[in-house]
């Protein structure tokens, strides 16, 4: 079967007769129809949709979730550290002592304990201990070195004294940020002490329970420049009893 061709048959034989090219095939092309609709409810329906989208990527994506710019999470750590009072209030101002003429409460004797001994630092946690508790253990006479089912340890009600942690809450807490250096804020100038501090013209803030404010010192590890309290630290500081405000807490509370 030959396409594009005639065929015809002289005295049995078949012969073929090829047709001349056709150009106007070989130079087509396509193309699209466009077509208007002239019609005013249909117009307006249109060019309402196109203006929502239009006011929707800018006020929304653009303005609201800041489109413009990329974001990365950033990987770091936060570090708390915990410094004792330089000078220890008076007693008589420590209601929750036993040696304050103004005590109330549960109070309970104070001690001057350092109370970098009852601090413990953890992953993004800091742990301060405000009261010490001694348990004395007496060894029973009776019980004999291999005697089964004999407890060879007793305690007294005696041997149980508990204090508090003097002045605890006129501590310091210093909270400082690092960030990763496969971050990319940290290749960035000045990139270090974006999060090491909120700045020393920027103090943090703390939202207490009852909606007062505490702000902050910020450190920038120049001692002569800020607070004293701050040493050669970099970030964020604040009292002990300044966070226990914040979060409602209060040491002259009964226990």
């Amino acid at each position: 079967l030959l396409v594009g061709a005639e065929i015809t048959a002289h005295a049995g034989l078949l012969t073929e007769q090829r047709m001349p090219i056709d150009l106007d095939s070989w130079c087509s092309y396509s193309t699209e129809k466009q077509i208007v609709v002239r019609h005013r409810w249909a117009g307006i329906l249109y060019y309402s949709c196109c203006l929502f989208v239009l006011i929707y990527v800018v006020a929304v994506q653009i303005i609201a979730n800041q489109g413009f710019t990329a974001f990365q999470a950033l990987s770091g750590t936060v570090k708390g550290s915990f410094l004792p009072p330089a000078s220890l209030s008076p007693v008589d101002s420590l209601h929750y002592c036993n040696q304050s003429a103004k005590r109330r409460g549960a109070a309970q004797p104070c001690v001057s304990w350092d109370a970098s001994l009852t601090t413990q630092t953890y992953s993004n946690a800091l742990l301060v201990g405000t009261r010490v508790t001694r348990r004395l253990q007496r060894r029973n006479a009776s019980c004999g070195e291999l005697q089964y089912g004999c407890a060879p340890w007793f305690q007294a009600p005696d041997d149980v004294v508990s204090a508090y942690v003097g002045d605890v809450e006129s501590g310091t807490v210093l909270v400082q940020h690092s960030v990763s250096s496969q971050s990319a804020l940290s290749l960035l100038p000045g990139g270090r002490d974006a999060l090491d501090s909120f700045g020393p013209r920027k103090p943090a803030t703390l939202t207490g329970a009852d909606g007062t404010t505490v702000a902050t010192v910020p450190c920038d590890g120049q001692r002569s420049e800020h607070d004293p309290r701050c040493g050669k630290g970099r970030g964020d500081l604040f009292t002990l009893g300044q966070l226990l405000a914040a979060a409602g807490g209060d040491l002259h509370a009964p226990s």
